[in-house]
């Protein structure tokens, strides 16, 4: 694809009708009383790097709707536009905003573009030169001629770096030497690669410009082509009209016109449609194609079926069913539930077992206490017999303790005579 290609273009626009021609429809059906003009019955165009390529027509061939809609500034009524060029439009009308200054619009249409601060102070300097304005720049636009008008939005289309500039019906109203300076400029950029669009009911602009050429007449393209064969097959049609008598002239327009109004899209619909299948679309794709055509009226689905092959095919990451995914929840929850009850439990046993080892090292170690003092006991007294009664006294003297050792060994309380034949323990020398 080339800069840019326009496929099965259409612009339906209502008529208004008088209140003397509602009342001669009465009679009729309601659908007969709405009636539409068709100003673009399916245009096709493509357009490459630096070329230039001339739209010729009379006065109301819908040249002006087609730069319009390729500009952004109206919407097609059916149709697609695929292009990957920046694109700038120069017009009579609407180009500009007539309540800014010339400045103030220059200043709009680079910030628009999203052109950086570094390059904008040259970029306005190279218009204000080129457009040859003074003063006038700092008025507000609606205050300029047509001629002025022209200049500026011509000067602003062609500095902003554009890839495709459109220009519709702006050469007829320039004077000689800003032809001649524009036309410079046109060859410079198309040297560079920009490509052009021309518009203008005059052939001599076209065939001065333009490689290709392209014959439109009440919305329908009548040819395309290079530019001397589309230009003369235009200029025999001038002269055939031309020598046609006003009746004739009347009744030619009064019957192209109502073509217009009876025009019907499904026509262009069908070759749409033909297009589709030539490209494996089937009937079954059908609700795609009307969406596409009649709703969706962007870039061409070939060209974007197209690229989406070019694309390299991302792996698939597999996806696990949902049951799948729930059954491995719940695992991980059932086991991390086993995991915690398993933990407290473990926890639980220690601490008893912590306790009973405490309790068991208590008990070993009063048994053991028990045991050094029976085992003391039994090591570090002796047993006597008294002889003939006699006082603690002297058998403490005797065996070498004291009075109170002997009470607390055999149980004695404040008793201090011990008689004959009493069995004592006293403690082992």
């Amino acid at each position: 694809m080339g800069k840019l290609e326009i496929k099965y273009i259409t612009k339906e626009l209502p008529l208004t009708l008088d209140k003397k021609a509602v009342k001669k429809s009465k009679g009729k059906k309601k659908k007969d009383e709405e009636q539409h003009l068709w100003v673009l019955r399916g245009v096709n165009l493509n357009i490459n790097d630096g070329e230039a390529i001339g739209i010729v027509g009379t006065n109301g061939s819908g040249k002006s709707a087609l730069m319009r809609i390729i500009a952004g500034k109206e919407e097609q009524t059916t149709g697609f536009i695929t292009s990957r060029a920046k694109i700038t439009y120069a017009g009579t009308q609407d180009a500009l905003d007539s309540d800014l200054t010339g400045l103030e619009n220059i200043r709009q249409a680079i910030t628009d573009s999203g052109i950086d601060d570094f390059k904008s102070d040259h970029i306005i300097n190279a218009i204000l030169n080129f457009t040859e304005l003074g003063e006038w720049i700092y008025t507000p636009v609606k205050e300029y001629s047509t001629a002025q008008y022209a200049r500026l939005s011509i000067g602003i289309a062609m500095y902003l770096e554009p890839d495709l500039v459109l220009l519709d019906n702006v050469f007829g109203i320039l004077d000689q030497p800003f032809y001649l300076k524009t036309s410079n400029k046109v060859q410079e950029l198309k040297d560079k690669g920009v490509s052009f669009l021309i518009a203008d009911s005059k052939s001599i602009v076209v065939e001065g410009f333009c490689e290709r050429a392209l014959w439109l007449q009440y919305g329908e393209v009548q040819d395309f082509g290079p530019t001397q064969s589309v230009v003369q097959q235009y200029n025999y049609s001038l002269d055939w009209f031309n020598a046609l008598t006003h009746p004739e002239k009347n009744d030619f327009i009064a019957k192209k016109q109502q073509e217009q109004m009876d025009f019907n899209i499904d026509s262009v619909y069908e070759e749409f449609k033909i297009e589709q299948f030539k490209h494996g679309y089937t009937r079954k794709d059908e609700p795609r194609m009307r969406k596409a055509f009649f709703v969706d009226k962007g870039v061409d689905p070939v060209y974007l079926d197209q690229q989406a092959k070019k694309q390299p095919k991302k792996k698939k990451k597999r996806k696990w069913p949902k049951v799948l995914f729930v059954l491995i929840l719940l695992a991980v929850l059932i086991l991390g539930a086993g995991y915690v009850l398993s933990t407290q439990h473990a926890k639980k046993k220690s601490t008893a077992a912590s306790s009973t080892i405490s309790v068991s090292l208590a008990q070993s170690s009063s048994q053991t206490k028990s045991s050094s003092t029976k085992v003391s006991n039994q090591t570090s007294t002796v047993k006597i017999v008294a002889q003939k009664d006699e006082s603690l006294t002297d058998l403490a003297k005797q065996y070498g303790t004291t009075e109170q050792k002997l009470q607390e060994l055999n149980h004695l309380g404040s008793n201090q005579n011990v008689k004959k034949g009493q069995t004592l323990i006293a403690p082992k020398k």
